[in-house]
């Protein structure tokens, strides 16, 4: 059962990489993904009315620790600032680049547990990450002419960074998760984000110039997806069998939905090249899933 939780985040994962992209176009980047995290907030409130009495929750909140609660608002500010990174971009990239790339995060959080927490690549990983990184480089390769290969270079780069910080992130998931239950750490992350990114919003509205803020209702949609995948993510991982590395692989898995709209919804081109990275990157998290079944 757990399998196909993680296929179901997967698949809300892609589907809300769609509905984001939809949002961005023509929009102010900031308060969009200010009111994502709103939105965020009170779809788990709402899940907690329904499903525990808060009280319990609150009390669990008052009683963190000041270490513990640095730590999360460390992990809200590593969140919000990946998702300022990828979702701008998301806003210029086609989906049709952007999500494989995503796909790197993998071999960035296998790298990053190989540095902080000793753990070691055997063959098959190796071989995953060696797969990965030819389609990469390609990927942001594959614009028309050299001035707009030059431009989304530019965008393929920003992508990499939030990659790098959403990884980070990741990695002190599995830290707190060991230290606080799981409802506890989304509360107060999503509550933080929308807080910091608020703080964000202000700043940059009252003392630099920004774009044009339009509503759209495909931002309460991708907030409700964003919280969905999530909460599909930490159902797998109660299963008693489940296996949190091939949870990682299997949600990346959402690289295929978001191609998959980028052709249809978006009529993007080019595809014969993308289509072979993406070839490459498929393979390469199937390696990885190998070698960590091998573990």
């Amino acid at each position: 059962m757990w399998f196909a939780f993680a296929l179901l985040s997967a698949f809300l994962l892609g589907c809300k990489d769609a509905f984001n992209k939809s949002a961005l176009l023509r929009n102010a980047l900031v308060p969009t993904i200010f009111f994502n995290s709103l939105f965020c907030s009170l779809f788990l409130l709402f899940y907690l009315f329904l499903s525990e009495p808060i009280d319990p929750l609150m009390d669990r909140i008052v009683h963190l620790d000041n270490q513990m609660h640095y730590q999360i608002i460390l992990k809200s500010v590593l969140t919000a600032m990946s998702w300022v990174f990828i979702d701008s971009a998301i806003k210029n990239l086609p989906l049709t680049i952007s999500s494989p790339v995503k796909a790197f995060q993998p071999i960035v959080v296998l790298i990053g547990a190989m540095l902080l927490f000793s753990e070691r690549l055997n063959m098959f990983q190796w071989a995953g990450v060696a797969l990965s990184i030819p389609p990469f480089l390609a990927l942001s390769r594959t614009a028309d002419s050299k001035h707009k290969a030059n431009v989304q270079n530019k965008w393929v780069g920003i992508l990499l960074i939030g990659i790098v910080i959403t990884a980070v992130s990741g990695l002190l998931d599995k830290y707190l998760i060991n230290k606080s239950d799981i409802m506890v750490i989304m509360f107060c992350n999503y509550m933080y984000m929308t807080l910091f990114l608020g703080l964000f919003f202000i700043v940059r509205r009252f003392f630099f110039e920004v774009g044009t803020f339009v509503w759209k209702w495909q931002i309460p949609v991708v907030a409700l997806l964003i919280f969905a995948s999530d909460l599909m993510y930490f159902f797998a991982l109660n299963e008693p069998n489940s296996l949190v590395s091939v949870i990682l692989l299997v949600r990346r898995a959402s690289i295929l939905f978001s191609f998959v709209f980028g052709i249809f919804f978006f009529k993007e081109r080019d595809l014969k090249k993308k289509l072979i990275s993406l070839s490459f990157i498929v393979v390469s998290i199937f390696l990885l899933y190998i070698g960590t079944l091998k573990r």
